[in-house]
């Protein structure tokens, strides 16, 4: 059979690998522009960008604030909301509308003072250090006093504006009292039991009697009373475990203080404070 003759640019495509190249490449370049949706141009000074996070995080806000799932609408109102905002807000920052105002001064440097709280959280502290904090401040971390007392009651309902007068007799002849529900002697009573049943002012006028001996006639909110403090036991250190979460709060709190205050320092120290 006779060969059939090859075209011009069959023979250039033979004899010439440096254009098929070339050409492949062309065509792979066009086949990924054509699969490939055009990306949106860099983010510039003009740009109010709506991220896909920003914009799932406004519904989810949305979804909170009303109690249902935002509609397009809904949506559509937030998004321009926060595009004019923004505008506005970019607008103020170019006409310098923020310097010299004392109410965005002190909001900024609040923020900046909760960021610096943030950076400076502290881990919770070893059981060594704690015990260091509890030592080092014993002052805190004390059990309070305790009494022994009983009493007698004569109550303001029953006896009205003539129950201190009653009390004030029976201290000199013995009498009785009226029943008392939460009954009439307490044994290894704290103050701030005490205040739990008769209110704070009987309890501060009960831990300064001495001890032994009637005392009274003593107001609580229920009537009034005579007091015997039989037996008071000073306070003391408060066992370690029964402290151990309170002394952890407060050390928090410490470290948490000391860390801002040394990186406020830092801050400031990187300026040059110029008197005129």
């Amino acid at each position: 059979m006779p060969e059939r003759r090859e075209s011009a640019a069959i023979r250039a495509w033979r004899a010439h690998p440096l254009l098929r190249f070339v050409l492949l490449g062309a065509g792979l370049f066009a086949l990924d522009r054509w699969r490939s949706p055009p990306r949106p141009p860099p983010a510039s000074g003009r740009d109010i960008v709506l991220s896909r996070d920003f914009v799932a995080g406004l519904r989810a806000g949305l979804w909170r604030e009303r109690g249902r799932e935002p509609s397009d609408a809904d949506l559509g109102a937030r998004l321009a909301e926060h595009v004019r905002d923004e505008a506005l807000y970019r607008s103020a920052l170019a006409r310098g509308l923020d310097r010299g105002d004392g109410i965005i001064r002190r909001r900024l440097v609040q923020k900046a003072t909760y960021l610096l709280e943030a950076e400076s959280e502290p881990s919770a502290p070893d059981e060594a250090t704690l015990r260091a904090w509890v030592d080092a401040h014993p002052g805190r971390y004390q059990t309070g006093a305790r009494m022994d007392l009983e009493h007698r009651f004569f109550s303001a309902d029953r006896r009205g504006a003539r129950a201190a007068t009653e009390a004030a007799e029976a201290l000199a002849s013995g009498a009785e009292g009226d029943p008392f529900l939460r009954g009439e002697r307490y044994t290894d009573a704290t103050t701030a039991e005490l205040a739990g049943v008769f209110g704070e002012s009987f309890a501060a006028a009960v831990a300064a009697l001495p001890v032994g001996g009637w005392r009274g006639p003593i107001e609580s909110a229920l009537g009034q009373h005579l007091v015997r403090v039989t037996a008071r036991r000073a306070g003391g250190p408060a066992p370690f475990a029964a402290v151990r979460e309170a002394a952890a709060r407060e050390w928090m709190a410490a470290e948490r203080a000391r860390r801002v205050e040394a990186a406020t320092r830092a801050l400031v120290g990187g300026f040059r404070v110029v008197r005129e």
